[in-house]
């Protein structure tokens, strides 16, 4: 129920479509971000969109601005589902990153939990206010709090990305010196290694196989599409 907004001629449906398929759409993109910006900055941007995304429903008197809304939240979920579960994964523990690696999980099941009993109670306006409040928060945390990856700033291969990555550990781990994480540092410099001594041969060899190097993906691809689209169609 929109009260107090002008209709369009477009199904009032597509409020609720527009954000998995616009979050489809953007997932690549931020894909790529994390890789050329840093973890951080695409979890800002996360957070920005779904900021600019509730802040158009909030002020919505046409129908079309709360369609703009949408995209710019599917947009943020599109990103955050993937950054933050890969951020994660790199700044945990090695013996509690299993368990934290569900958090994200877990934290997307409750709010949509907690939305459905929220907008149970509460009006469309009032809701989405509510709903504005949650990626001011997150942003505030993030800037407040968060620190670039570690592993992300190794990969740059710079000296003062490699000295503040220490000192990013560091803090994570409650140490007062390097030596506390230098063979934690050296895992994660051998595992930035490897990944990319595999991406070179997959590259190399997919130039040598050609369309044959192509076949050899179409199967794990079609698997993890399969497995994705029934966790999704049953609810999960």
């Amino acid at each position: 129920d929109v009260t107090g907004v002008q209709t369009c001629a477009l199904p009032i449906s597509w409020i609720s479509a527009l954000v998995p398929l616009i979050a489809l759409v953007t997932g690549p993109f931020f894909g790529y971000a994390i890789d050329r910006f840093g973890r951080r900055p695409a979890m800002i941007a996360g957070a920005a969109f779904a900021l600019l995304g509730w802040s158009f429903i909030v002020l919505a008197r046409r129908a079309q601005e709360i369609y703009i809304g949408r995209v710019l939240c599917g947009a943020s979920v599109g990103g955050l589902l993937l950054v933050v579960p890969i951020y994660v994964s790199e700044v945990a523990d090695p013996e509690t990153r299993g368990t934290l690696g569900t958090g994200a999980q877990s934290g997307t099941v409750l709010g949509i939990l907690l939305s459905l009993l929220l907008g149970a109670v509460l009006s469309w306006h009032t809701f989405a206010i509510v709903a504005l409040l949650c990626p001011f928060a997150f942003l505030g945390l993030i800037l407040a709090l968060v620190p670039e990856s570690p592993r992300h700033l190794l990969k740059s291969g710079s000296q003062a990305a490699a000295s503040h990555a220490e000192s990013v550990l560091c803090w994570l781990r409650g140490c007062d010196s390097a030596l506390d994480v230098e063979f934690e540092l050296n895992c994660i410099r051998d595992s930035i290694v490897a990944a990319e001594t595999a991406r070179s041969r997959t590259r190399t060899q997919a130039q040598k196989n050609g369309a044959g190097a192509m076949r050899e993906n179409v199967a794990p691809l079609l698997t993890c599409m399969t497995l994705m689209a029934a966790q999704q169609l049953s609810g999960c």
